[in-house]
Formats: structure tokens, C-alpha cells, sequence
């Protein structure tokens, strides 16, 4: 088990994000006072190559000062996927942390490693030749650029 403590809704009391794995398949739950809520992570740990390695980060990468859940699953070579879970536009007026407000933002695939910059800007390298994704937070949604 991983277990992070951070305030997600900005409201001064902190939330547990936990991450696991367990039959088969990876969890993810963020645990408010005494209630869970599971987030559906959309990858099978078979689908995975059998060197990988998964990390969990908080990070506020959409720039809105809350931050979001980052989860990723590489191999430190050429595989990576990173999921990045947050509120949605309900969720950032809400501040409720739901099934229905806190989800999976988007889900990014590139190579070694991704970099999270400031101002909600992400680079996923690609390639031998320092080519790279950038993604940008628009306010809504990333957008791909590149």
C-alpha cells in the first residue's frame, strides 16, 4: 500500500489518497472523513510490460491551486503512461469530492519519463532524437500540442 495525506478540496482537512495492487489489478482510492471513493483506473496490470513500474504523485498540474493525483506506469525505458485524476469543471465549483467530480482528467503515453512545469504544462520526450509531446491545461482540458 501507498499512502499519501493532502488536502485535495482545499477545505484545510486532508484526504488519503491510497494506491495498491491486488488481484491482478491495481486500486486507487482518495478517503474522505470514513467514506472512499474508488477511482476506476483504466489499465490492466497485464497490459503492462513485465519491468514496470508504478509511481503516485500530487501535483497541482492544472494550475487552479488544487492539486490532482497523478499515477504512473512505465518501465523507465520505453513505455509510459500517466493518468492524471482531479475535479472537472463541476468538481473545481462543487469542491465535493464525488464519483461525479473527481475523475480521471486525462491519460498521456510517451517514453522514460514525463516532466510537469509550471502553469499547467506537461513534456512527454519521445523517440532518439529529443522530439517531445507538449500538453497544455486550457482551463478545461489538456490539449496536445506537437
Amino acid at each position: 500500500h501507498m499512502r499519501l495525506v493532502v488536502d485535495l478540496d482545499g477545505d484545510g482537512n486532508d484526504e488519503t489518497v491510497t494506491f495498491w495492487f491486488s488481484q491482478f489489478s491495481y486500486k486507487l482510492t482518495v478517503t474522505r472523513f470514513d467514506s472512499a471513493l474508488y477511482l476506476s483506473l483504466p489499465i490492466d496490470a497485464e497490459s503492462l510490460d513485465r519491468e514496470h513500474i508504478a509511481q503516485v504523485a500530487i501535483k497541482d498540474v492544472t494550475n487552479d491551486g488544487l492539486p490532482e493525483v497523478l499515477v504512473a506506469f512505465g518501465n523507465g525505458y520505453s513505455s509510459l503512461r500517466v493518468l492524471v485524476f482531479g475535479f472537472n469543471d463541476l468538481g473545481r465549483k462543487s469542491r465535493q469530492i464525488t464519483k461525479e467530480t473527481f475523475v480521471l482528467l486525462d491519460q498521456f503515453e510517451g517514453q522514460s519519463r514525463a516532466f510537469f512545469h509550471e502553469g499547467g504544462r506537461l513534456t512527454l520526450p519521445y523517440g532518439s532524437q529529443g522530439l517531445f509531446f507538449e500538453i497544455k491545461w486550457t482551463g478545461d482540458s489538456f490539449e496536445r500540442k506537437g
